[in-house]
């Protein structure tokens, strides 16, 4: 689920207490909790378990809309090329470590000898 925010659009006040129009914004977070701020002469802040609950309290049969004004972008699915790509440039580089891994050592190279001065005489 993602994050969503909005408003509560009433066409028919049954209550006499929020008006009509634009009454309330809302938020709706990520594991569904919801928080309303109401708009009216007495504004208040509340809060739901989730968006269900809140059309259930303020829905008055259809009387009120909940409105969606933004959503957080879902995050697009790599694409299968994408993925092969980079699965197959994880494997070349798993390979060259393998390789490396199982390389015998290689030898130090032999430092050059150099006579000794008395040797020479």
């Amino acid at each position: 689920m993602s994050i969503r925010t909005g408003h509560i659009l009433r066409h028919d006040d049954e209550s006499g207490v929020s008006g009509v129009g634009r009454v309330a914004e809302w938020v709706e977070f990520s594991d569904g909790e919801v928080v309303v701020h109401w708009l009216s002469h007495t504004p208040s802040t509340n809060h739901y378990r989730n968006m269900k609950q809140v059309e259930a309290i303020h829905g008055h049969g259809g009387k009120t809309e909940i409105v969606v004004d933004w959503e957080e972008p879902k995050p697009e699915p790599e694409s299968e090329d994408e993925e092969t790509e980079t699965s197959l440039e994880n494997l070349e580089e798993e390979e060259e470590s393998e390789e490396k891994r199982d390389a015998p050592p290689r030898k130090k190279a032999a430092e050059p000898q150099v006579a000794d001065e008395k040797e020479k005489e």
